[in-house]
């Protein structure tokens, strides 16, 4: 019975812990790539209807099997400051979803409705890791919780990761080398029916244990 009950007690948290999550960049639809390029590489978007939390950033993993190297990935606001970054491991050591491979920021980062962001990548020539480049193409899109901001594509040439202040193809949506994943700070927990049902178990089983004592 106690194991029973702590299975129950296990399902229960999970059900109130697990919120919707998803990413402000949507897998891409081409297979246009490059890696021979050195500098970092953005994307600039703009909250759209309520605040969200940040909890990951990501480097995209083309063959979905793992990157070459170590990727630097950051985050920065409108006027360019630095908000959070994280080196995404090599290999396979990073957590795929989608088409990015993430690490977690220390601790949520959370973006206000109606301001601008921008995601970035540290990119380096022929690393290995390439990344998908549809030129004059659109071949992502954007959650429905964020819209483009100003010129979508950015990016800066060097070997360190700073702010990508670039025009890089207007309101295109070319490339996504860097993406993060974030909770809305309004989200519904778990369906409520999982959580009513996992307490009911728990309830019965506690009263049969009662009754057995």
């Amino acid at each position: 019975m106690k194991y029973i009950n702590t299975a129950l007690l296990g399902l229960v948290f999970a059900a109130i812990s697990v919120t919707s999550q998803a990413a402000i960049i949507n897998d891409a639809s081409g297979s246009s790539f490059r890696d021979n390029w050195q500098g970092v590489v953005g994307v600039n978007f703009q909250i759209n209807g309520a605040d969200i939390d940040v909890n990951a950033l990501g480097f995209e993993d083309l063959g979905l099997d793992g990157l070459e190297l170590v990727q630097e990935v950051g985050i920065w606001d409108n006027v360019g400051t630095l908000l959070a970054s994280v080196n995404v491991p090599s290999g396979i050591g990073g957590i795929l979803v989608g088409d990015w491979r993430y690490a977690m920021l220390a601790s949520t980062l959370t973006l206000l409705d109606g301001n601008s962001y921008t995601v970035g990548a540290l990119v380096n020539n022929t690393s290995g890791n390439g990344w998908t480049d549809g030129t004059n193409s659109t071949l992502f899109s954007f959650d429905s919780s964020v819209l483009g901001s100003g010129f979508v594509g950015v990016y800066n040439q060097g070997s360190s990761l700073t702010f990508p202040s670039l025009n890089g193809g207007g309101s295109i949506l070319r490339w996504a080398p860097a993406n993060a994943t974030f909770i809305p700070t309004n989200a519904v927990p778990a369906p409520a029916t999982i959580t009513i049902f996992a307490l009911s178990l728990l309830g019965l089983s506690l009263g049969r244990f009662k009754r057995q004592a």
